[in-house]
C-alpha cells in the first residue's frame, strides 16, 4: 500500500481530504460582490457601467475647466482686471458748522424779549446759557413769564454731529419717559417743521416751582454739530390753554435759528 508521507516540514493530509472546495461548490465571497471570470480563470470585484461612465465624464469636465482657465496664461496674456469704484465720502463724514458757539445771552433781540419776557431782567449764567426772569414778582402769577436758553456745542468733526444727534434724541426719549408718570400724561413731544436740520415742541406741568406751580414750553432744535434748547414758563397755571406759550417758545426758536444761520 502506498503511504502518504510529509513534503517539506508540511504535515500529511488525511486521506480523502483535498486543498480545495468540493468541485462544483460555490466560494463564500463577502457581501455586495459578484465574482468575474476572465479567461485565466482569475476573479475580481464588478463595478457598475453607470458609476464608470460617471467618472469619465467629471474627469472630462475638469480638464475642460482647467484647460480654459490656463489658456490665458499660455498664450500670454493677463486676466482683465476688474475696476473698484471709488468710495465717494458719507454725508456722516461732514464738518460741523459750528467751531465754536455764539454767547447765548446775544441771540435774542431786545423787541422780541420785550414782547416775550415783559419786565424782565436778563442774567448770563454762562457763555452758553442766558435767562429771562420776571423782575417785578409783585405780579399776579399767571402774569409772570421767565425763559431759558442753552447751548449744547460738540465738537466740529464728523462725530460732533453725531453726538448731538445723540444728545436730541435722549432729550427726546426723556420727555415721553418721564410723561408716561404723570397724572394726567401730557401730549409726547411732537416735531416742529422747517426748524433747523431737527426739532420738537413739548409742553411740560410744573407742579412745584418757583410759582408754586406752572407750565413750561420747551423747544429742541438741533443744527449741525449745535442743540438749542428753550424753555419758556408761565407761573400760576399748568396748562398752556391759549396756546400762548407754544407760539411764543417757537417764535424764540425760529429767531435763534435764523440769527445763527446769519452768523454762517
Amino acid at each position: 500500500m502506498h503511504r502518504h508521507t510529509p513534503r517539506d516540514g508540511l504535515p500529511a493530509m488525511p486521506p480523502g481530504e483535498s486543498k480545495g472546495p468540493p468541485p462544483g461548490q460555490p466560494v463564500a465571497r463577502p457581501h455586495g460582490t459578484q465574482p468575474t471570470i476572465d479567461g485565466s480563470g482569475r476573479t475580481g470585484v464588478l463595478v457598475p457601467r453607470p458609476i464608470v461612465v460617471l467618472t469619465v465624464l467629471l474627469l472630462v469636465a475638469m480638464a475642460a475647466a482647467i484647460g480654459g482657465l490656463g489658456a490665458p496664461y499660455l498664450r500670454g496674456e493677463r486676466p482683465m482686471a476688474v475696476a473698484t469704484p471709488t468710495p465717494t465720502p458719507a454725508a456722516s463724514d461732514a464738518k460741523g458748522r459750528f467751531a465754536e458757539a455764539p454767547r447765548a445771552c446775544g441771540l435774542l433781540g431786545d423787541a422780541l424779549v420785550a414782547e416775550l419776557l415783559p419786565a424782565s431782567l436778563t442774567s448770563q449764567v454762562s457763555e452758553l446759557e442766558c435767562e429771562w426772569r420776571t423782575a417785578d414778582y409783585r405780579k399776579p402769577s399767571n402774569s409772570k413769564y421767565d425763559m431759558v436758553l442753552r447751548l449744547v456745542k460738540y465738537e466740529q468733526e464728523a462725530t460732533g454731529i453725531v453726538k448731538a444727534k445723540e444728545y436730541f434724541a435722549g432729550k427726546r426719549d426723556d420727555f415721553v419717559r418721564d410723561g408716561r408718570l404723570e397724572t394726567p400724561a401730557p401730549a409726547p413731544p411732537a416735531a416742529l417743521s422747517g426748524l433747523g436740520d431737527e426739532s420738537f415742541g413739548y409742553t411740560k406741568p410744573m407742579k412745584i416751582s418757583i410759582f408754586s406751580e406752572s407750565v413750561k414750553r420747551i423747544v429742541l432744535c438741533r443744527i449741525s454739530n449745535l442743540v438749542v434748547e428753550i424753555e419758556y414758563e408761565r407761573g400760576g397755571t399748568t396748562e398752556d390753554k391759549d396756546g400762548r406759550l407754544a407760539a411764543g417758545a417757537e417764535k424764540a426758536a425760529r429767531a435763534i435759528v435764523a440769527e445763527l444761520n446769519a452768523r454762517g
